[in-house]
């Protein structure tokens, strides 16, 4: 009889107890996209440049589009390395390629160390037409530029045999690479290229994205 008083006890302070639910912004879900993206970088001897963007999807690994990936070590930096006045990096690091799909545009990039930042992950579910999409990118130096688009349709056959997502984006260069996130900030997509219409954009699709992961 004891044991139940005690119990009855302690269910009626639960439920009398008030749960602090932490409240998620869409400002939140927009800062994490900022922070889950890498500048990959084009350095020579007398400038350093943005080439392309890309993800992060694990501890070490970035995805990016396989046309970016035209030498063997890849240059980036992250979120807030920026200088903001004369746009050079205050800090480079350096990874190497690790998987390569052309057919699909994407490639995955090891990185040399261990950093500290967020990685973005994967939609179990494929965007549908009509679906709000976020894109973070740096366009032509304008480092970690937020977008907003709409899923248009998918297409199969327009630069390879590769399905990909068609969005309604202002997608530029510089873009190649990043993230395409739905509403909860998960990935559905990494740019690819754009169309020859303002505002139309393609990306590779979850299934070839899963799969270079593995």
């Amino acid at each position: 009889m004891k044991w139940l008083i005690v119990l009855m006890s302690l269910l009626l302070v639960g439920c009398a107890a008030k749960v602090e639910v932490p409240i998620v912004t869409r400002a939140d879900i927009i800062k994490g996209m900022g922070e889950s993206t890498v500048a990959l970088m084009v350095m020579d001897e007398e400038s350093i440049s943005v080439n392309c963007t890309g993800v992060w999807v694990g501890i070490d690994r970035i995805m990016t589009a396989d046309h970016c990936l035209d030498k063997e070590e890849v240059i980036f930096i992250m979120v807030g390395e920026d200088n903001g006045v004369d746009k050079r990096p205050k800090a480079l690091h350096f990874g190497s390629v690790e998987k390569r799909d052309s057919v699909n545009d994407l490639g995955l990039i090891r990185t040399r160390e261990k950093l500290v930042h967020r990685v973005a992950g994967l939609s179990m579910t494929e965007s549908v037409v009509g679906d709000d999409v976020h894109i973070v990118g740096h366009v032509r130096g304008m480092y970690w530029t937020y977008m907003r688009g709409v899923v248009s349709g998918y297409r199969e056959g327009l630069r390879s045999p590769a399905r990909v997502m068609q969005v309604s984006a202002p997608i530029f260069f510089g873009n190649s690479g990043g993230g395409i996130f739905n509403d909860a900030g998960e990935l559905v997509g990494i740019t690819s290229f754009i169309g020859r219409a303002p505002n139309m954009g393609f990306t590779a699709t979850l299934d070839p994205m899963r799969e270079i992961m593995k």
